[in-house]
């Protein structure tokens, strides 16, 4: 190897134990604090980056960001889709529709509306910033349900909510990105360009998804027994490369894959308990170290000047965010749903709960590895996004709940993923 090469690798793997070292010791001091790691992690990654000692340094729109933060959000979009339950859904379905396209539509709208008027930049410049923290995230959600019981109804629309609207929201921004770049706008072709990437995207993950299904949990065909996990990066690479080389959306057709295989006892496939186990823990960590690696990333790569060059603006934005756009997304959803029967403190719940996180980090990181001109306002807007939203929502998820009124006993508690194994 030449000298080149060689110091390129060794600088790889400085970045890899510094990052992973301070993922760990973050991830215990979360333990101990009770604060959601990765708003330690993008503390973590401000002091080790550009803001702080320069350890961590990975520029924006290098290739090892890009893959980092690309495979990252797809693997916990598989995860999310492993962890949406279609049984559950049936009661809601509505309700959970409506939020991952009405919703995360009026929230970008309410934030673009906002940055627009207090920013001074243009309208599609504004909808980037709303389009990218427009969606929940369920590695955030997930955890905080395990230990909180809430009515199942309520946290299977909210878990289920932050699942979907993860790839619904990546769409959106990959249709405003094209037109900030340069292309031509109009509503007939954004809604084109949306159901092109959706349907494609739909498409390749249901036949990957159906195809991993039929290998892991047909009894009679273990072809990849032991090779659970092997599997599941092959799927989550395959459906994502084949669905954007035909136009698709990758993030679409991840979630897709991993819904197919969560819900595989629906087609008459059951997995092992021993091959599921494997497969549900693979999985799981993997999402565990890429989020922590996404959040590192983007805590390194934040500008505090740039931050604060927008001061209060971008405390109004969040402000509108959170007591704004997410109170209208759920009003347009859930008051039209009869079925679900929603009472007014699971309404008030849901407006309450929408923690900001990794597939916004992800999606604000390629945005300033594109070195679009939006990307400093994307990633100052979306970094306090996440961290208000974590620090102030998050944490008070439990004391929402109790005095809203919507916890339960523990057998009447979000079922386990357990559910699923055959």
């Amino acid at each position: 190897m030449g000298g080149e090469g060689a110091q390129l690798v060794h600088e790889g793997l400085r970045l890899l134990s510094v990052a992973l070292t301070a993922g760990i010791v973050l991830g215990w001091a979360s333990n101990r604090l009770r604060i959601p790691d990765i708003v330690l992690y993008l503390v973590g990654g401000m002091l080790l980056g550009q803001s702080g000692f320069g350890w961590l340094a990975v520029p924006a729109n290098s290739a090892i960001n890009q893959f980092i933060l690309t495979f990252g959000a797809a693997v916990i979009l598989f995860d999310g889709g492993l962890a949406t339950k279609l049984k559950i859904l049936q009661r809601v379905w509505l309700t959970v529709a409506l939020l991952v396209t009405a919703g995360v539509l009026v929230t970008a709208l309410a934030v673009a509306g906002t940055v627009s008027a207090l920013m001074g930049v243009s309208f599609v410049s504004a909808l980037l910033v709303g389009s990218v923290i427009a969606s929940t995230d369920p590695a955030a959600l997930i955890p905080i349900f395990r230990k909180v019981k809430i009515k199942p109804q309520l946290a299977q629309t909210v878990v289920s909510e932050s699942a979907f609207n993860d790839a619904v929201a990546a769409m959106l921004v990959s249709v405003v990105v094209g037109v900030a770049a340069g292309g031509a706008f109009s509503i007939g072709g954004a809604a084109g360009g949306f159901l092109r990437l959706a349907g494609l995207g739909l498409v390749v993950g249901a036949v990957f998804g159906l195809l991993a299904a039929v290998l892991l949990g047909h009894r009679s065909r273990h072809v990849v027994r032991d090779y659970e996990a092997v599997t599941a990066i092959a799927l989550v690479v395959s459906a994502y490369v084949l669905s954007e080389a035909v136009g698709g959306s990758g993030f679409m057709a991840v979630f897709t894959a991993g819904l197919m295989v969560g819900n595989a006892p629906i087609f008459g496939m059951r997995f092992e308990k021993t091959g599921w186990r494997r497969l549900e823990l693979f999985v799981e960590h993997l999402g565990l170290k890429m989020r922590m690696l996404i959040f590192l990333l983007l805590g390194s790569q934040v500008d505090l000047g740039q931050v604060l060059q927008y001061g209060w603006r971008a405390w109004a934005v969040i402000a509108v965010f959170i007591l704004v756009g997410r109170p209208l997304a759920v009003l347009v959803s859930a008051l039209p749903d009869r079925r679900a029967g929603w009472r007014n403190n699971e309404v008030v719940f849901l407006m309450w709960t929408r923690e900001t996180g990794v597939i916004p980090a992800a999606l604000a990181g390629m945005i300033a590895g594109q070195g679009l001109p939006e990307a400093p306002l994307v990633s100052a807007v979306t970094f306090l996004a996440i961290l208000v939203t974590l620090l102030i929502q998050a944490t008070s998820t439990p004391w929402a709940a109790k005095r809203l009124g919507v916890l339960v006993r523990s057998e009447e508690t979000l079922p386990s993923r357990g559910g699923r194994r055959g």
